[in-house]
């Protein structure tokens, strides 16, 4: 039955990965690529731009974390929100439909 569980959750995982993708496939090209994401272990991570491939997001800080790190790979799976700036938030509205 474990194995059914953990099945499942991966498979969840998948797809919520692939909605991201499309999410960051999709911003449109008059937002601003700035925004705070948030993963699963809870990390808010300011971003300034990014850039994506198959399964990835790859997502420059705009300042360094505690060690100095200015960019982030981080799986699409592992994506648990993204948060917009109070001034991008009617660009994303509007884009968004």
């Amino acid at each position: 039955m474990s194995e059914s569980i953990s099945s499942t959750a991966t498979d969840a995982a998948h797809a919520a990965g692939d909605h991201w993708a499309d999410f960051f496939a999709r911003w449109p090209s008059s937002v601003p690529q700035r925004g705070i994401l948030v993963t699963l272990f809870g990390e808010q991570i300011p971003f300034s731009a990014f850039l994506y491939r198959a399964g990835i997001l790859f997502v420059e800080r705009t300042t360094p974390d505690q060690l100095g790190g200015r960019a982030l790979l981080i799986p699409f799976e592992q994506i648990a929100a993204v948060k917009f700036l109070a001034r991008e938030l009617h660009k994303v509205g509007n884009a968004l439909g």
